[in-house]
């Protein structure tokens, strides 16, 4: 290179937590992204405010440095200057809110991308519209979706994780495309899978401090596993058990198990892969969230089709497919897990178009190298495409300063208190 030495992009990665790959979806997602940074070529560094534990060494040992860093201190500013990031990733509209304001005023020229994970107002939303009894499509305008817009346009890119997320925010709200860019799941190529009559019983996962999960286990708990078991004596199956797994699932849940009627709860799930090519059917009755289900995908990924409702399953089809059965009526969900359970033929069918979409939208082959061309193209057009950005130009005239100035009051007051 005659002696010349090229300084490689940096990005700093904000976390709202450490990313906990064996535990969550967006744990799993967040370490694809980061691994698609460096194999681009970019130095990658993560802070999060969360306190240090395993996970932060885990991203250490991945070649990525950490620290922990407070929202409301200018350590962070400290840090910056150091650095000297390129691009920096805010993990959830909450983390943007807290963080971005100092990026733009230390490092004006640093490009800023929000990582939604999936659209928090959304699952909020529906998550009330469903307890109050009203139709999930029937969503009001909330503060969180406000927030979570206002924090979209202040950034000049939002990792968007679904094409059905990018839909409503183009079709309800009216965000430029040139803010959005779908980033979803990046698996690898599915080994072979274990047959049909290699496996039994019904499985769930999902982690337990995530609010659509506990809904999903207690609507099995009460509603549907007394009734799939039923469904399944019909058809020659008296002994199966519904097998639950999840980390920080709450006391209330551990005390379902009952080996008696066949609902056990196995607790977290080691290897989540390893675990769920054991089952012959997964379930995912959720009756509202966001974003795309790791649970199904997973899944798919090991052969295991599912019964998911229209929520669990939203994003996850390419239109015509999908690895198992989608099923809203809960009278109708117990026969159709029953029919995909015994149906040898019908089983074989959903497994093969589990395998198909998760090729068609999931492949680490296809949406990695999609994701790292769409960071390029924001190095080189960012900063033109940010003074197109109107609407984001006036809501940080107006709207962020407030935050910015009781950041700063916060951080003042621990200065005082500590002299």
């Amino acid at each position: 290179m005659n002696g010349c030495y090229i300084i490689p992009m940096k990005i700093l990665w904000v976390g709202t937590v450490w990313p906990e790959p064996d535990a969550t979806a967006a744990g799993s997602r967040t370490i694809r992204l980061l691994e698609a940074c460096q194999e681009a070529g970019y130095e990658v560094r993560f802070v999060s405010p969360c306190q240090e534990n395993p996970h932060q060494i885990a991203l250490e040992k991945r070649g990525i440095r950490t620290a922990r860093l407070l929202p409301n201190d200018s350590a962070f500013d400290s840090y910056l200057a150091e650095y000297q990031p390129s691009i920096v990733c805010f993990d959830r509209f909450i983390i943007e809110e807290q963080f971005s304001w100092r990026v733009r005023e230390h490092l004006p020229e640093a490009l800023r991308v929000l990582d939604t994970v999936d659209l928090h107002s959304l699952r909020r939303e529906r998550q009330r519209a469903v307890l109050a009894g009203e139709s999930s499509d029937s969503l009001t305008l909330t503060d969180d979706t406000l927030r979570e817009l206002a924090a979209i346009y202040r950034s000049d890119l939002s990792l968007i994780i679904s094409d059905a997320e990018v839909a409503l925010l183009q079709e309800r709200y009216e965000v430029p495309n040139s803010l959005l860019e779908v980033t979803s799941f990046f698996y690898p190529e599915p080994a072979p899978f274990r047959a049909w009559d290699e496996r039994e019983h019904v499985v769930f996962i999902g982690n337990g401090l995530h609010a659509p999960n506990v809904d999903a286990i207690r609507l099995l708990k009460r509603t549907l596993w007394p009734t799939i078991r039923v469904a399944l004596a019909e058809r020659g199956v008296p002994n199966a058990e519904l097998h639950v797994y999840g980390a920080y699932l709450p006391q209330e849940i551990s005390q379902f198990d009952n080996r008696k009627e066949g609902f056990r709860v196995m607790g977290k799930a080691e290897d989540v892969y390893e675990t769920l090519q054991r089952y012959r059917c997964n379930l995912a009755p959720l009756r509202f969230g966001a974003g795309l289900k790791g649970k199904v995908s997973d899944g798919w990924m090991v052969g295991t089709p599912c019964v998911a409702t229209s929520v669990a399953a939203e994003g996850m089809t390419d239109g015509e497919r999908f690895g198992g059965t989608i099923e809203d009526r809960m009278d109708h969900y117990p026969q159709r897990v029953a029919a995909l359970y015994t149906e040898q033929s019908t089983w074989n069918e959903a497994q093969a178009r589990g395998r198909d979409v998760l090729t068609a939208l999931f492949s680490h082959a296809t949406n990695a190298p999609l994701f790292q061309e769409r960071l390029a193209r924001l190095a080189r057009e960012g900063i033109a495409l940010r003074e197109r950005n109107i609407v984001g130009s006036l809501l940080w005239y107006h709207g962020l300063r407030s935050t910015e100035y009781f950041s700063r009051w916060i951080e003042s007051k621990g200065q005082r208190s500590q002299q």
